[in-house]
């Protein structure tokens, strides 16, 4: 059974989804998810990522905690891609004092092994994406993407979507749903990281009207880098298709080559002396300024604030006062009467503090397997056709605004009437 909470007042699940309803149809909506969100269709979270690495790599794990890499307690995941960059840098120092690097450069490989084959979901869909097209595993993903997009009246901007996950669930389900992804990169045999295209959309030339500038695409954000990115010898960083270079990463991951598909981009602060650094940075300013626009919906989904970059952002976009986040955290077993989650001390140190604030632009779902990704997707609203988007906004946007200030008068929506979109 689900438990939801806005500010910190504890709401019926009936509640929740009307809010979530309304909250959709503003302006600009987007979904970030987490790796919890790959759950469905093969992926792992952090903590079974760990535990896996622990209990196939036991003489790793004890070289880590030998060398100070990680602490003695190995239930507790760490933060895997700071573990990654600290071999990373420790390779670099040895390298630069003369040091035998092939201990640091065997545990970097372990746990990048562990981390791909956490990120590769089905390998049939890499061999070929086509297949994907009949997976009832990519169903819950196909189903955000096409209930945020057909939600969108014509002239609203297309959604967004932020993940921290490498997979290519996303990519793969908008192959499915026939939508066109706006990824940042363009070209065709040689496709390079080009923001600008974050700013281009398509249109309809062959509609009249409103219906020219209905959605056919999603803007994606990948933030923390992907299975189909590499950096070229000029410093680019380039896109391929999976299905061409598949065959490498799972050699590696199968343990058939100790050779790294040192292709890959991995988000790593020793790389940000590269202009890898530029993409990264380029993903979470989109992300950043995504959050800052009016009448702004975020869902979340899959991610357990354990990162703190990010965390930073959506803390400090909470100053933007027409933004509306809603959270599935299916770690919250229920809520006090004061708001607070009855296992407050269970969580982490990072969503404790973003559930502490208890603000009214917030509302959040908990309760296990009732907050899960399936049950968000499930939650969103079936298309409508509505006349005049932009003033149905305005007029969402003054209803959730009453509901964080009760005191201000309202005053009655104008009526409008449903007219075919041509």
């Amino acid at each position: 059974m689900g438990v939801a909470r806005r500010g910190d007042t504890v709401w019926t699940l009936d509640k929740f989804e009307t809010h979530l309803a309304q909250a959709v149809q503003l302006e600009h909506v987007g979904a970030m998810l987490g790796a919890g969100a790959s759950l469905g269709c093969g992926g792992k979270t952090i903590q079974q990522l760990w535990s896996q690495y622990v209990t196939e790599n036991p003489d790793q794990t004890a070289q880590l905690e030998a060398l100070r890499f990680i602490l003695e307690d190995r239930v507790d995941p760490p933060n895997i891609e700071v573990l990654i960059d600290k071999l990373v840098i420790a390779q670099l120092d040895a390298a630069r004092s003369g040091r035998d690097v092939a201990q640091l450069l065997a545990l970097y490989n372990s746990l990048l092994r562990a981390v791909l084959k956490a990120s590769l979901l089905d390998r049939d869909w890499l061999r070929d994406p086509t297949s994907a097209a009949t997976a009832s595993g990519l169903s819950d993903h196909v189903r955000l993407l096409t209930r945020l997009v057909h939600t969108r009246q014509p002239g609203q901007p297309a959604p967004w979507v932020f993940t921290t996950n490498y997979d290519m669930a996303i990519e793969l389900a908008a192959e499915n749903a026939s939508l066109n992804v706006r990824d940042g990169f363009r070209g065709f045999h040689n496709r390079v990281f080009s923001p600008s295209s974050f700013d281009l959309g398509l249109r309809n030339t062959e509609s009249r009207g409103e219906a020219q500038f209905g959605t056919y695409e999603i803007y994606l954000a990948k933030l923390h880098g992907s299975l189909s990115w590499e950096q070229t010898a000029s410093g680019d960083v380039r896109a391929f298709q999976i299905d061409a270079r598949c065959g490498d990463i799972f050699d590696f991951v199968d343990g058939n080559t100790a050779t790294s598909p040192s292709s890959l981009i991995f988000p790593s602060s020793a790389k940000f002396v590269d202009t890898v650094g530029f993409v990264y940075g380029e993903m979470i300013r989109r992300f950043t300024h995504f959050l800052s626009r009016p009448n702004v919906t975020l869902l979340i989904s899959g991610y357990g604030f354990g990162d703190f970059h990010l965390n930073r952002v959506l803390l400090s976009a909470l100053n933007n006062p027409t933004l509306q986040l809603v959270v599935y955290l299916p770690e919250i077993n229920g809520f006090e009467a004061n708001g607070d989650p009855t296992n407050l001390a269970d969580l982490r140190p990072g969503l404790v503090k973003f559930l502490n604030l208890k603000l009214p632009q917030v509302a959040i779902l908990g309760g296990g397997a009732a907050a899960y990704f399936s049950e968000m997707t499930s939650h969103l609203p079936d298309p409508t056709i509505l006349d005049d988007p932009a003033e149905r906004s305005r007029q969402i946007a003054k209803a959730l605004a009453q509901e964080l200030n009760p005191t201000t008068p309202t005053t009655p929506p104008t009526p409008t009437t449903t007219t075919p979109i041509l």
